[in-house]
């Protein structure tokens, strides 16, 4: 947050997105890493496997716009 209070007008998109992009991506490594395979209630488990399907597929959109955004 203290990054992108100080990001120009001009950056913050990039430094927005990129932020995004790595808090997605830090989170889907504690997921696989530590969250997942330490579940043991079947309930648990399935909501920590739906909720990576979520984190991926927001961490892909995330990487496609960042890319975008690099090529304007």
């Amino acid at each position: 947050m203290e990054t992108l209070a100080n990001t120009s007008d001009a950056d913050y998109e990039k430094a927005w997105l990129q932020a995004m992009v790595d808090g997605h991506a830090h989170a889907l490594s504690m997921l696989d890493a530590r969250l997942i395979p330490a579940a043991t209630d079947e309930p648990v488990r399935n909501f920590l496997n739906n909720t990576r399907d979520h984190m991926a597929m927001h961490l892909e959109r995330g990487r496609a716009l960042l890319e975008s955004s690099g090529k304007r």
